[in-house]
């Protein structure tokens, strides 16, 4: 007890540091925080060891005071952990990856196949038959502007297309076949290849276009494809098949239009022939390319375009049938190989421009599409023996002095003008009229033949937006090689402008 007594009041003189940091351990007595040192050599000695002022802060401040005795006491706040109502109720819903933003209304080509399990084969065959298009999202992501984006309720609804299995049905067929090849078994190949299952697409017409005027209103892109493929060869994955069943379904929309005579407008381009009708206050138009013998590139995906062809056929047919019934005719109708076989099936109980005339065509000018419009122009195609006009596209060596002779662009302008136009200007081996074309307004081209704008220079407007046009085209390493082409050619310009100002100053220098 003395010991401790006297230990205490050594400790308290402050006569040495070893009494304080016994009676420390022996938790006798608490340090004195008000023994303080100044902030010197001894200072930073105490701090670096475990002297008796440090342990005394390091006391005081365990204890909540803040190294002053009756300071103000701190204390740790109490952490409860919430439940999940509690987190619902404060923070909300955890959303999930690609319920937001723009991966909840956009979807890639790339997730959409994985999803779908499919190729991107059967995939854009899909698109096409189904008319899903890719879609450009407002906000594109920077990491993203290379890829394709398809809205995500398109893909919904080809998730749930009864295509998709009759597809796989088929991949699966056509596996059999190929063990089949194989294993050198060739009739059975061929049985099983026939067995294959097959499907059509008219569910897609209805779903595509529930009213018949919507059906009336797309018939331009199904005609001119259909016109294209009745005139290509049968080489490569265009079949004969494909030729044949064009040919004949474009011969059917001939013999309507002219039997109903609904054909308003022609002209012959370096392309084709275009024409113009009128069905059901519904305006169509269409190209007819010419008959000769097309060199198909072997760029063009033809995939793709006979997946394009194999719906536009069944669309049409669809149409014809119902135009056909309203009309009360049969459908389909008669094939019609001889173009007088044609014109029995049409009639001839049209008053037309050329109505009461009985046309002869020459072998040169034998084409489908000119019998076609003499039949809608009211025309009778005859024999020579009994025509009134004989349509040739040379000189004649002999010219009956009876009848008319004309070029073919008559029968298009006649039909044009409303009336049969004078023969003389057309006659052949000479220069015929101008042929305008009647798809542009009268308006426009008293404007165009003014001596105002023939006398005024060129507008640039028209360029710029051709190289608009172009550099969108273009992809990124070509934008960035233009770029910088462009930039050169500016640089050298400025310095070219530079020189040729500094050549002035020092000319007008010398003057003086």
């Amino acid at each position: 007890m003395w010991a401790r007594v006297a230990l205490k009041g050594r400790a308290i003189d402050g006569e040495t540091h070893e009494a304080r940091r016994e009676l420390q351990t022996l938790h006798y007595i608490p340090a004195a925080p008000r023994l303080t040192f100044p902030r010197s050599q001894s200072d930073k000695h105490c701090e670096s060891s475990n002297c008796s002022a440090t342990m005394g802060k390091k006391y005081n401040k365990g204890r909540g005071g803040s190294g002053k005795r009756g300071g103000p006491k701190h204390t740790a706040k109490a952490t409860v952990k919430k439940g999940s109502k509690a987190r619902l109720a404060r923070f909300g819903k955890i959303a999930k990856q690609g319920q937001s933003g723009i991966n909840s209304a956009y979807m890639t080509r790339g997730t959409i196949l994985r999803r779908l399990q499919l190729t991107l084969k059967d995939f854009r065959r899909l698109c096409i038959l189904k008319g899903v298009y890719p879609r450009d999202p407002p906000k594109t992501p920077t990491a993203g502007k290379d890829k394709v984006y398809y809205h995500a309720s398109d893909i919904q609804q080809l998730a749930h297309e009864p295509l998709l299995k009759e597809f796989r049905d088929f991949k699966a067929a056509m596996v059999k076949v190929r063990k089949s090849v194989g294993r050198k078994d060739i009739d059975r190949a061929r049985s099983r290849y026939e067995e294959a299952p097959q499907y059509d697409v008219h569910h897609l017409v209805k779903e595509r276009y529930p009213t018949f005027d919507a059906a009336l209103a797309d018939l331009d892109d199904a005609l001119c494809t259909i016109a294209l493929f009745a005139t290509l060869p049968a080489a490569g994955r265009v079949s004969p098949e494909h030729t044949s069943e064009s040919k004949k379904v474009l011969k059917w929309w001939q013999q309507y239009v002219a039997h109903s005579h609904s054909l308003q407008k022609g002209f012959i381009s370096v392309k084709g022939v275009y024409f113009q009708a009128s069905i059901q206050k519904h305006t169509v138009t269409w190209l007819v390319p010419h008959s000769y013998t097309q060199d198909v590139p072997k760029k063009v995906d033809f995939r793709v375009m006979l997946t394009f062809l194999e719906f536009y056929t069944a669309y049409v047919k669809f149409v014809l049938y119902k135009l056909y019934k309203e009309s009360g005719l049969a459908f389909p109708p008669a094939t019609a190989d001889t173009t007088s076989q044609f014109f029995e099936l049409v009639g001839s109980d049209h008053e037309g421009p050329l109505s009461g005339l009985s046309l002869s065509l020459r072998r040169e000018a034998s084409y489908s599409w000119l019998d076609f419009a003499a039949c809608s122009a009211g025309a009778r195609i005859v024999d020579e023996a009994e025509c009134t006009h004989i349509v040739a596209d040379r000189v004649l060596k002999d010219i009956d002095s009876n009848k008319e002779h004309v070029q073919p662009q008559w029968v298009i302008d006649s039909l044009n003008a409303g009336r049969a136009k004078p023969c003389a200007p057309y006659q052949p081996g000479g220069s015929a009229p101008p042929h305008l074309s009647p798809f542009v307004e009268a308006d426009d081209e008293e404007d165009s033949d003014s001596e105002d704008e023939a006398d005024a220079p060129p507008s640039p407007k028209p360029e710029k937006e051709a190289k608009d046009m172009a550099k969108m085209l273009m992809s990124k390493k070509a934008k960035r090689l233009y770029g910088r082409m462009q930039h050169g050619r500016e640089r050298k310009q400025a310095a070219v402008a530079r020189l040729r100002k500094r050549r002035e100053l020092l000319a007008a220098r010398s003057r003086q």
